[in-house]
């Protein structure tokens, strides 16, 4: 019945009405299809893998630990590969022979700043935990610390990006209060 009414306002058959909504519906299959295979990201993905990597090291700097606060020294003793890290850190403390995280006090906000460590560079940073964990007692315990390394994946014919691989380095650095 709306394929009639519509037809006679617009001046067109009936077959050609349902030809015109069949391509109208395809179009939006084509359109709901094409969204789905790029993920509404422009086409490129994001994986991951975790992996040990020799080339990157974290320590403490000597005097720096306190129970709020420490300064962490990173080394990135590759000749070619650069590294990004962030602010955020997570801290866990030994009970038995399993680590568990420590829980959270206060302010769980950390910035979105991405750092680099170019190869062959050494830097510091420092961690003030006392918003987040509190004073610490005394215990032993490891900070947790999150660097990527990302290689990007090119498609020749279309000559673009279209996929960033990270390996993903998980670093813990021990100490006792």
């Amino acid at each position: 019945m709306f394929l009639m009414r519509a037809a006679a306002i617009f001046g067109k058959g009936v077959s050609d009405m349902i030809k015109w909504k069949a391509g109208l519906l395809c179009l939006f299959a084509a359109v709901l299809l094409l969204t789905a295979l790029t993920g509404c990201g422009g086409g490129k993905d994001t994986a991951f893998e975790q992996v040990p990597d020799p080339s990157i090291h974290i320590q403490i700097q000597e005097n720096s630990l306190s129970r709020t606060g420490v300064i962490l020294t990173y080394e990135n003793t590759s000749d070619s590969e650069q590294y990004e890290y962030g602010d955020d850190f997570g801290l866990e403390k030994k009970d038995g022979n399993n680590w568990k995280p420590v829980d959270t006090v206060g302010d769980l906000a950390s910035t979105a700043t991405l750092f680099i460590l170019p190869p062959g560079e050494t830097t510091t940073e420092e961690i003030k935990w006392e918003r987040k964990y509190g004073i610490l007692p005394s215990g032993e315990y490891r900070l947790v610390k999150h660097f990527e390394k990302g290689t990007y994946v090119y498609d020749e014919i279309q000559n673009a990006e279209i996929q960033k691989v990270l390996s993903e380095y998980v670093l813990y650095v021990s100490f006792s209060l």
